[in-house]
């Protein structure tokens, strides 16, 4: 009693050229033959169409008592990988669960052994051709990272798997961070030192002086920047909705509520909740936040019981928090909760010699979508350099738009 996972592959439902007797079966059939599931879950993507088409009128005269389910996915969304360990919980419940993990295309296996440690008690299995006759060959492995899609005779080999953060450097360029100023790279660095540790951290900072972009890049040196990074605008939240949007709700919780809706911690699970401008979350909101942060359990609207998360959550604000706390406006218990390390971005004024770089490198990224590239002179740079930025980089980002557009 057994659910086998799998996705279409391009040799299903027969070997080319093999015919169509249970010599030339691909892999879903040879899966089918050696391991007899009472379920089976095809992953169909837009690269395996016709094979899937071929496959489900052959699994209606071959196995016409096996359940089967279709899932589609996408190969061009991003987080590919939670996707699988989504379905991978989802079907474990129905009971032991055989994954294979090297059929379909090349994006679908890459993703697969970024799940491996998520199903502790599934078996991972492996197709392997048996040339020159064009058969499948079943073996016991679990997969390892590739970056190719696997070679017909080549099985996967059983070793344990854990995504590898990039560096700063490497990171830094994903995310678009630009600068040499000796204060801002003392908190990169900084930054690089406390990524890996998934302890609250609170970033501080000038409206427009980066501070999301610094807590992407803690996402993407964690160790979780295969998982979700959801960022929120506190400020922007709905005084009347908060709650519901930080921590879920069940249908029928209040009026309008018609379905369950997950909240932003659930979204964020296994990944990072970037909460924008804290200093804006109702006095009301702070105390829930902190049970979350102390017990990792988030409690929907009219929900029995919590949902456990395992979520790293990164704060952000421009504003004074001591002084919001001696005015009683934010909690010192959940200040002290957040604060485990606190980084301060400098803003743009003070990093005078970044002001160039940045330009340039705003300039560069606008000249690729304009028809006609545009340059920047000497004495326009000056005047960039003499301007205070009050929205820091953001307001530099914008001004260099708008002259390349108008001017």
């Amino acid at each position: 009693m057994a659910t086998l996972l799998t996705t279409v592959d391009e040799w299903d439902p027969f070997v080319p050229g093999g015919g169509e007797d249970a010599s030339a079966h691909g892999p879903t059939l040879s899966l089918i033959k050696a391991i007899a599931p009472t379920r089976l879950v095809l992953i169909s993507t837009s690269a395996s169409a016709s094979q899937a088409i071929a496959l489900e009128t052959v699994l209606r005269d071959l196995h016409p008592d096996l359940e089967v389910e279709w899932i589609s996915l996408p190969l061009t969304q991003p987080h590919l990988a939670d996707r699988l360990r989504a379905e991978l919980k989802r079907n474990s419940a129905f009971g032991p669960i055989c994954i294979c993990a090297n059929t379909g295309p090349e994006a679908m296996q890459t993703a697969w052994p970024f799940v491996v440690e998520d199903a502790p008690d599934a078996r991972w299995i492996a197709t392997r051709s048996i040339l020159p006759a064009g058969a499948i060959e079943i073996t016991d492995s679990k997969p390892r990272p590739t970056a190719r899609a696997l070679e017909p005779a080549l099985a996967y080999e059983a070793i344990s798997v854990r995504p590898t953060a990039p560096d700063l450097a490497t990171a830094c360029r994903q995310i678009g961070l630009r600068g040499e100023d000796p204060a801002f790279r003392a908190v990169l660095e900084m930054a690089e030192r406390l990524a890996p540790h998934p302890v609250p951290l609170l970033i501080q900072g000038e409206t427009g002086s980066g501070k999301g972009m610094l807590a992407a890049l803690i996402h993407e040196m964690s160790g979780r920047g295969r998982a979700p990074f959801v960022a929120v605008n506190c400020a922007a939240l709905p005084e009347t909705l908060v709650e519901s949007i930080l921590f879920g709700h069940r249908k029928g919780a209040f009026t309008g509520a018609g379905t369950d809706q997950p909240g932003k911690f659930v979204l964020a699970d296994g990944g990072t909740l970037f909460l924008d401008e804290i200093g804006e979350l109702p006095l009301a909101l702070q105390a829930k936040l902190l049970r979350v942060l102390e017990n990792g359990v988030v409690e929907p609207i009219g929900a029995i019981r919590g949902t456990a998360v395992n979520v790293r959550v990164l704060a952000a604000t421009h504003r004074d928090l001591k002084s919001a706390i001696a005015e009683k406006t934010f909690r010192e218990d959940l200040y002290f909760r957040l604060g485990y390390a606190q980084l301060q971005l400098p803003p743009l004024r003070a990093r005078p010699a970044d002001i160039k770089l940045l330009a340039l490198y705003h300039l560069t990224q606008l000249n690729r979508s304009l028809p006609v590239p545009r340059r920047m002179d000497i004495s326009a740079l000056r005047r960039l350099e003499d301007h205070s930025w009050p929205g820091n980089i953001r307001e530099l980002a914008n001004v260099i738009g708008r002259s390349a557009i108008f001017f």
